[in-house]
């Protein structure tokens, strides 16, 4: 008997800031978030927390429409405002696999 592998579902043409948000919180749920080598290496005096990012992407405001980047992923930033902090993520959905933080910092 052969295995069945799943069909991850086509990237669609269009995406609202809603469905970024869920797509985005799917991924959340499961673990698959991927922080760049750009954020973690370059940016160090920025001291921002894997936790905050979280956060951030969690209950954070998509501010800007979802665009298809370079790669052809879809990219957006998330606002959130906690504990007296601003911050921005700006996140890629690598279609249905995961979550790439690109970048974060404060407005």
């Amino acid at each position: 008997m052969s295995n069945i592998i799943p069909m991850k579902a086509p990237q669609p043409k269009k995406l609202s800031r809603q469905e970024f948000k869920n797509h985005v919180l799917k991924l959340l749920e499961t673990g698959q978030v991927k922080v760049t080598a750009h954020l973690r290496r370059d940016h160090p005096e920025r001291a921002i927390s894997f936790r905050q990012i979280e956060m951030c992407l969690e209950k954070g405001t998509v501010q800007t429409d979802p665009f298809l980047n370079a790669y052809g992923n879809w990219q957006g930033e998330i606002y959130r405002h906690m504990a007296g902090q601003e911050l921005i993520v700006v996140a890629a959905l690598e279609w249905e696999e995961q979550v790439i933080v690109i970048t974060a910092f404060e407005p």
